[in-house]
């Protein structure tokens, strides 16, 4: 009887990898980026930049995205990328963007600031709704504009 027991036993740990596999297995399939392979994108609109950025002062970025989403929450964040001396885009910082309500959309709005540092540079912006219940991640268009070097 005691080989019988012993025998049993040496599939435990067997049996708890396996158990803890499928424990990661199903939360990775809980996370929206993975159940939203099979929902449509949301249509996010261009971020609007001003005509004249000036480096370190704030300005606004805004854009709309549609289905509507609830106001006052952040569903959209802004990339932003300057271009380096060799042509290269580096990307400088990410900022969230609040939702306003306007008709049957949403409208986003960041408040942003870029660094030129000692030169004028290009920028480049590009809004992201990342996935939630109802839509897979969408990225909108790219923005660009100049970041002037401030007096």
């Amino acid at each position: 009887m005691r080989r019988h027991a012993g025998h049993h036993l040496r599939f435990a740990p067997l049996l708890l990898a396996l158990v803890a596999l499928a424990t990661v297995i199903a939360a990775a399939a809980a996370t929206p980026a993975a159940t939203a392979k099979g929902l449509p994108r949301a249509e996010l609109g261009r971020p609007h930049l001003p005509n004249q950025i000036v480096s370190t002062a704030r300005f606004s970025v805004w854009g709309t995205l549609r289905p509507h989403h609830a106001a006052g929450a952040k569903s959209v964040k802004i990339a932003c990328y300057l271009q380096d001396e060799n042509g290269d885009w580096v990307f400088e910082k990410t900022v969230w963007a609040t939702n306003h309500d306007v008709g049957g959309a949403t409208k986003y709005v960041a408040s942003v600031t870029l660094d030129a540092h000692d030169y004028p540079v290009l920028c480049r912006l590009r809004a992201i709704a990342p996935a939630d219940s109802e839509h897979r991640t969408t990225y909108s268009k790219w923005a660009r504009g100049a970041v002037l070097v401030g007096e």
